[in-house]
């Protein structure tokens, strides 16, 4: 084999090898810009939508619904969607998430008044009527250390917009 033959071979190596690598290139480049801009679709909207729904609606649009907290509402039944985040119209790529508040209804209680017991009372009393206690500060206060002493929202309060009772707790006279 002459010399002219062997550089001939060895460019015809380097061409086939240059194109592939520009084949490589490109593939890689449009699979990445179409991961990067994707599929996008418009966020409906679903407030007062049931959240069964709403769970059918964003699925078929490639988009995950997360309940982030059930709230209570005079405006919308049981179980429908209260407010969602992001509002409608907003451009969403496929399998981000939609962020809902779904509503538990017409509030069917009042808040009980727990100033004055105990902790623990607090919790029993808050379970028996379908309250969650949410945060507990504990202060120095003049008292019984382990009682409670201020709540919010207050007592006999009947326009509630969540299920939860913050307390305020007697840590005891400071030394």
């Amino acid at each position: 084999m002459s010399v002219r033959d062997r550089l001939r071979n060895l460019f015809r190596l380097f061409l086939l090898f240059t194109v592939l690598v520009a084949v490589a290139l490109l593939s890689a480049i449009t699979t990445i810009r179409l991961t990067i801009h994707g599929r996008q679709e418009n966020m409906p909207k679903l407030v007062g939508v049931s959240f069964e729904s709403a769970q059918r609606i964003t699925s078929g649009l490639g988009l995950a619904l997360k309940v982030e907290d059930k709230i209570y509402s005079t405006q919308y039944p049981v179980n429908q969607i209260a407010q969602q985040m992001p509002p409608p119209g907003t451009p969403l790529k496929m399998g981000q998430h939609v962020h809902v508040l779904v509503s538990l209804g017409f509030p069917q209680f009042t808040v009980p008044n727990m100033v004055g017991g105990s902790v623990r009372a607090a919790r029993i009393n808050a379970m028996q009527r379908g309250l969650t206690v949410g945060e507990i500060a504990v202060l120095p206060w003049s008292g019984d250390p382990d009682s409670v002493v201020a709540q919010d929202p207050p007592a006999a309060t009947a326009d509630v917009r969540t299920p939860t009772v913050n307390l305020l707790i007697s840590g005891g006279e400071t030394p």
